[in-house]
């Protein structure tokens, strides 16, 4: 059996192969976590780590799945549906957020649009470390928006500037489900917020007014009766954000929501399917669940089922949670030109306002 030091070495390397976290966070955090477990747990965990765990992209386990005690020892998922609901609400946000980072000058469609370096998963934490251009339009997508039929973003949510972060948190939850954005400074906090204003400007409805707290609104609150916070499967979403950096090296990736059960994911120029699919049914590492079945029906993409998953609270008889993955070409040099010689203009004048705030006068 291979010593403590070796051990931890070998799931950190796995874990920031996820997670994209540095030797100085993930060593740490994989120490402290071993040593929650006992001998026969760190044996249990080493078979796993030993054994071909190829079937389970057949819906077959050969091994007993680990304890979620052993897997959130080394990699901490959300433990409560609020939770669940703001992450899979960020990581779609963070796909729409690609958009607009296209169109920063100077824009190209063809230049990384990437939103997350970093994403550190503690016990009761989730940290982001996220580009900093991308700060903007993710804050854009995601504080909410009262206009004549809907509240758009997430509704519920509000934002805490602190020293050197920023913290993300829901105001009608008990405790308040939180994810903290690492690096952010005041100047680039109020930048972000001049491009919110500049791109969709607020009049009535829910807008940052500095730390102090704002109450869940009317309308957030008929928006939150009638619907979830956040569409499609959140336990398997709110997963994929903790190892947002599996698609680390693609130009971009977006997620979004068909219905309460599916999710799915593309990304341009980056990881092939078949290693996205296999570090995501990783036993250890991988999306959490027990039974997971790889349908592929071409060779364009495919659907990773959690068989033994919950189902949508609202829709009982609604199939297992679904995540389709399909990876894409990027745009041609052609099509990029394009599209912005024809009226990015207007588009890009948030940026402007982006850049005055934070280059100092």
């Amino acid at each position: 059996m291979p010593n403590r030091t070796s051990l931890i070495r070998r799931l950190a390397e796995l874990r920031s192969s996820y997670t994209g976290e540095t030797d100085s966070s993930v060593l740490p955090a994989i120490s402290q976590g071993g040593q929650l477990l006992d001998p026969d747990e760190r044996a249990q965990l080493l078979s796993t780590l030993a054994h071909n765990w190829v079937t389970r992209a057949l819906g077959e386990n050969s091994l007993p799945p680990l304890p979620a005690r052993i897997r959130q020892a080394v990699l901490p998922d959300a433990t409560t549906r609020d939770q669940r609901e703001l992450e899979s609400g960020i990581l779609a946000a963070a796909g729409r957020a690609v958009n607009y980072l296209h169109l920063r000058r100077p824009a190209d469609l063809l230049r990384p649009a990437r939103v997350f370096r970093m994403v550190r998963s503690l016990p009761g934490d989730l940290v982001l470390h996220i580009e900093p251009p991308a700060l903007a339009p993710l804050m854009l997508e995601l504080m909410p928006r009262i206009t004549t039929d809907d509240v758009l973003g997430l509704p519920g949510l509000r934002a805490r500037l602190h020293r050197r972060h920023v913290e993300l948190y829901l105001v009608d939850t008990d405790p308040p489900a939180t994810v903290l954005i690492s690096n952010v400074s005041y100047r680039q906090w109020l930048a972000a917020m001049a491009f919110v204003e500049s791109a969709a400007p607020v009049s009535g409805g829910v807008r940052w007014l500095g730390n102090d707290v704002q109450p869940l609104t009317p309308q957030e609150a008929e928006v939150l009766a009638s619907r979830h916070r956040a569409p499609g499967p959140a336990h398997l979403t709110s997963a994929l954000l903790r190892r947002a950096l599996v698609f680390g090296d693609a130009l971009w990736f977006s997620s979004w929501a068909n219905g309460c059960a599916t999710a799915k994911v593309e990304w341009p120029l980056g990881p092939s399917l078949p290693q996205v699919a296999s570090k995501l049914i990783h036993p250890v590492f991988g999306l959490p669940g027990d039974i997971f079945r790889i349908h592929h029906p071409n060779e364009d993409y495919l659907a990773i089922t959690d068989e033994a998953g919950p189902r949508c609270a609202d829709h009982p008889l609604s199939g297992a949670a679904c995540l389709v993955l399909r990876p894409t070409h990027g745009p041609d040099s052609g099509f990029a030109e394009h599209v912005l010689t024809t009226g990015w203009h207007e588009a890009a004048a948030p940026w402007d306002e982006w850049a005055a705030t934070l280059t100092p006068k």
